[in-house]
């Protein structure tokens, strides 16, 4: 299913892209404002998107992609104040404003297999190079109190990176609390801006196996959109196109012996957790 939604996503973007650039010869060869209507409507979604993935600290959103969605909603509006023969320009507007909805209220949806429950035990995760890694194993060597795991999504998610870059503000409450922050996704370190965290040592990073089965309730390798396949993610200098996997996102309290107290699990890849939720949640640790 995720392969189904990523393949019909690329197909929708490019119709977009290829709808404004459509926009753009008629409004040259007609010099119609309902064009540039539709132009907005076209580009409005996509090239948002393109900015909350560049500057995600600058470009914040929501569920609905605010600044996207009003955006084609504004050129839908600009076409039928202008279009008053309802044109192709109209109809085009409107199946544009159809595509963006069902890619913001179904594409993106998440669907989690069984996943641990408070109480339960967080598994072994299978990491890239082969062995398991427990967290239960890594907080007793460090002598810590509980962790925070935050299973990403992808570097080429916006919605990961802007979380990446608001997890700073979870520092003193980390060092009050005495835990450490997990980060956990199919892809190296060297793949993600690195979190400018005061101590280093408060986060760590797991690289998991993509293909190993012990972690097929973490990964969905399907949910790959199709221009990372295609065309790589740019990371250290280099674009690299091989490895690169999807988590399904989630985010987990856990005590010192690696039991459950609290989670989040999104039921869409777009909807992370305001980051005041995670820094409340850290106070439980002290119930254990």
């Amino acid at each position: 299913m995720a392969k189904f939604k990523g393949f019909i996503t690329f197909i929708a973007f490019t119709w977009l892209w290829g709808c404004g650039f459509f926009a753009v010869d008629q409004w040259i060869a007609r010099g119609e404002i309902a064009w540039l209507g539709m132009l907005l409507s076209s580009w409005g979604l996509p090239v948002w998107l393109l900015l909350r993935y560049w500057r995600p600290q600058k470009f914040r959103a929501d569920e609905r992609e605010s600044g996207g969605l009003t955006a084609v909603l504004s050129g839908l509006a600009v076409v039928l104040l202008t279009d008053t023969d309802i044109g192709l320009a109209l109809y085009l507007s409107i199946l544009n404003l159809g595509l963006v909805l069902l890619y913001l209220f179904h594409f993106s949806s998440l669907h989690h297999p069984p996943l641990p429950v408070p109480g339960d035990r967080f598994p072994a995760l299978a990491v890239a190079d082969g062995h398991e890694w427990l967290v239960a194993e890594c907080l007793r060597q460090q002598h810590l109190s509980g962790a925070l795991v935050i299973v990403l999504r992808g570097s080429f998610c916006a919605s990961s990176r802007e979380l990446l870059a608001d997890l700073p503000s979870l520092a003193p409450a980390l060092k009050k609390y005495n835990m450490k922050l997990v980060l956990v996704s199919t892809e190296p370190e060297g793949y993600w801006p690195e979190p400018h965290m005061p101590d280093k040592n408060r986060h760590y990073m797991v690289t998991l196996d993509a293909s190993a089965d012990d972690n097929r309730i973490w990964t969905d390798t399907g949910a790959v959109p199709l221009w990372v396949r295609l065309l790589g993610v740019r990371r250290a200098g280099r674009r690299r196109r091989s490895g690169i996997g999807a988590c399904r996102p989630s985010y987990w309290l856990l005590d010192r012996d690696g039991y459950v107290l609290w989670r989040f699990v999104p039921d869409n890849y777009r909807k992370p957790p305001p980051i005041q939720l995670l820094r409340s949640q850290l106070s439980r640790i002290d119930d254990v």
